[in-house]
């Protein structure tokens, strides 16, 4: 047995905590972000984490910066043999790295050295990767670069956004670290290198990472949409023939092969499952949308009740 402490934020990183409560290792305390506001009411709602882990009666740190020497101490009172890290979403110094005995361990949802960074699922599901999954490593200075205890796959349907992928992940990375926690016990965990040469690197999504070329093929935009749901979401704006152009997200898309005699970006019709967009190799069927400020909607909705009757899709910044 392992005495565990824990440092994880999101929902992506409760199964993880959950499945070493369930085993035979024991999670002295659990580290995680302060209170954010969130949702359209802005209000203060604590990290998925920290109500997990009250959930089970652990400790828990909330701290901006787990580096701070009052909270290095808050660890070190805990003994732990190892940590655990998925998804926390701080640079962790080497005092805290090497105050366990095993070091820390980090549930990274790619399989590495694909997609070390920010947004590793965001990155495969964008570009059409036909597979993806997790690696358990030992944490290091450099980002994501340790060396790797395990990985699992799994597929990426070609309709998955990256929020069901998500969800998968994180089931799949659970049984994972527990693996690689009572190999660690047991003295037999044995990690590989990772292979430097193949390394590829991907940072936090902005604004140009969100926005939709409407000069793209359609099948690059649909995974770019599924890629950028639920979050942050793709933009794009809606250039009405009776007004100025408004932003959009979409939300849900299909595509086809196919020449579109228009202009990319162009509405070529209207049809029960949405609305056909001309792209620079194939059409694009929107299928749902949100308006800026206003609710999720149907395509064959959106251009029927605010379209006024014609226009086309264009980037944000377009006049």
């Amino acid at each position: 047995m392992l005495d565990v402490v824990f440092l994880g934020t999101p929902d992506f990183a409760v199964p993880t905590l959950d499945a070493i409560v369930a085993s035979s290792h024991r999670v002295v305390g659990v580290v995680t972000q302060p209170d954010r506001r969130r949702g359209r009411g802005q209000r203060s709602a604590p990290p998925p984490v920290r109500v997990a882990a009250e959930r089970h009666g652990i400790d828990v740190l909330q701290t901006a910066d787990v580096n701070a020497a009052e909270d290095l101490a808050w660890v070190a009172d805990r003994a732990p043999a190892v940590g655990v890290v998925v998804a926390f979403g701080q640079f962790l110094k080497k005092p805290i790295r090497e105050l366990p005995r095993f070091g820390l361990i980090n549930l990274h949802a790619s399989l590495l050295p694909q997609y070390r960074g920010a947004a590793p699922i965001h990155a495969a599901v964008i570009a059409g990767d036909p597979e993806t999954g997790v690696s358990v490593m030992q944490v290091e200075r450099r980002m994501d670069a340790g060396a790797v205890f395990a990985t699992a796959t799994t597929p990426i349907g070609s309709d998955e956004t990256t929020g069901d992928v998500e969800e998968r992940l994180a089931t799949i990375g659970a049984p994972l670290v527990v693996d690689v926690l009572d190999r660690l016990a047991a003295g037999t965990a044995e990690s590989v290198a990772q292979d430097e040469a193949a390394a590829t690197h991907v940072g936090r999504l902005g604004i140009d990472d969100r926005t939709i070329a409407w000069d793209a093929s359609a099948r690059a935009i649909h995974d770019r949409v599924r890629g950028l749901t639920p979050h942050p979401g793709a933009l794009a704006a809606f250039a009405s023939t009776e007004g100025a152009p408004f932003r959009v997200r979409p939300l849900e898309t299909a595509w086809r092969e196919g020449a579109a005699d228009a202009t990319p970006g162009d509405v070529l019709g209207v049809r029960d499952d949405g609305v056909d967009v001309a792209t620079g190799d194939g059409v694009l069927t929107i299928e749902r949308l949100t308006p800026a400020g206003g609710r999720p909607v149907t395509g064959r909705e959106f251009f029927h009740g605010r379209a006024g009757g014609g226009g086309r899709f264009v980037a944000p910044t377009d006049s």
